[in-house]
């Protein structure tokens, strides 16, 4: 028989069921020590045949050698046909069996369950996010409805105000009136911001509209993942299919959690932009037209003494204002930053507007607040700073 022939016959016996049932490391030993035959043969047939092409005793040695290699070989099939056959025996096969299908080394049900355990654990954090979403869009979206209401209070309570001191004005001397009618159009003007709002602005109505969120996590059944793995027989492909099915479902599942948490975060800003930019500057106009006219006021009573109750009542207009918008900010969780001149700035709360020297104060120290900050209390009864105070800083 051909020496070729021979390593044929061979690895024809070491057949799938065979290979699979004798350890790694022997089919890794004998496979190493017949590479490494066939790779040295090769090598010293190379070798001398480029050096004696026509000496025959090398041919001779090179003969001898070949024999030794293949008595070696034979042995090493006798001794795999007996581990094969051994193997035969304890399974109750016929000896020298070659038509045996290659078992499934895979328990497909085993990684089934262990896919499913990794997108559980993924699905009980993406919906703790959810849950967390949920009840934060949910938060604002009260939020958002209390704003609505409570502006459309003040509204109708700023009206009344405004259009009260507007009649009270009427009946003071035409020199009085004169006196505090310019005053009394900013008043106006503060009413008609007010109803703007209610009736012009869309984004209250936005707000306070019910959050519609109808997607539903993903979560692969029994049977997609019988199809996933269909076909596959080794443990590392499927592991990586698993894996890939895995990202594909956790990227689509992260989607949607990040849409619901964006949905909710955009509700919050909405709610605290309006505030911010058409609320409070509206409360900063009451604020400041109080805040200048506390000495006219007091010079107008002195000036106009028969009139001093009217004019009292008058300007007790700006209180009632602030009085409304307050208990509105108040019902939302917002309330005044508490700052007494003297305390050291605090760059989160306070905005610099600018600096004066006052040698009876230290570097840093707030010497005057030029516009209120304003704190709003979250979902988890903790403060953030809805909008720094302006304030006057000492530096000598």
């Amino acid at each position: 028989m051909r020496f070729t022939e021979k390593i044929g016959k061979s690895l024809s016996y070491t057949n799938y069921a065979f290979i699979k049932k004798i350890t790694s490391d022997t089919c890794k030993t004998l496979n190493k020590n017949m590479c490494q035959i066939l790779n040295k043969l090769k090598a010293d047939v190379d070798k001398l045949a480029r050096k004696t092409k026509d000496n025959e005793k090398s041919r001779e040695a090179l003969d001898c050698r070949m024999r030794r290699l293949e008595e070696k070989l034979e042995q090493l099939n006798s001794r795999l046909d007996q581990m094969k056959d051994q193997q035969n025996a304890e399974e109750g096969l016929p000896e020298n069996s070659e038509s045996v299908s290659p078992p499934s080394s895979l328990d497909i049900e085993a990684l089934i369950a262990h896919a499913k355990k990794k997108e559980q654990d993924q699905l009980t954090e993406d919906k703790e996010r959810i849950d967390i979403s949920l009840k934060a869009a949910q938060y604002w979206k009260v939020q958002g409805k209390k704003l609505r209401a409570g502006i459309e209070t003040v509204n109708t309570s700023a009206k009344d105000i405004v259009d009260g001191s507007q009649k009270l004005l009427e009946t003071l001397s035409d020199e009085l009136k004169n006196e505090l009618r310019n005053n009394q159009e900013g008043l106006n003007i503060i009413a008609r911001m007010l109803n703007r709002l209610v009736e012009t602005d869309t984004r209250l109505n936005a707000l306070a509209e019910d959050i519609m969120f109808e997607e539903n996590l993903k979560e692969l059944d029994e049977e997609e993942w019988k199809t996933t793995l269909e076909g596959e027989t080794i443990k590392s492909s499927a592991l990586k299919k698993i894996n890939k099915k895995l990202n594909v479902v956790g990227m689509e599942n992260y989607r949607i959690v990040s849409n619901l948490n964006e949905i909710a975060e955009n509700r919050k800003k909405g709610v605290l932009d309006f505030l911010t930019r058409q609320v409070l500057p509206i409360l900063d106009g009451i604020n400041d037209g109080k805040n200048h006219l506390i000495k006219r006021i007091a010079e107008l009573k002195e000036k106009y003494t028969e009139n001093i109750g009217e004019i009292e009542n008058w300007f007790k207009t700006y209180a009632d204002l602030q009085d409304v918008l307050t208990e509105l900010l108040e019902r939302l969780g917002v309330r005044r930053m508490d700052i007494a001149p003297g305390a050291t700035i605090d760059f989160e709360r306070h905005e610099p507007f600018g600096v004066e020297s006052d040698p009876e104060m230290e570097n840093e120290q707030i010497r005057e607040i030029s516009r209120d900050g304003y704190v709003f209390t979250t979902q988890d009864e903790n403060l953030q700073v809805l909008r720094a105070a302006q304030v006057i800083v000492v530096k000598n």
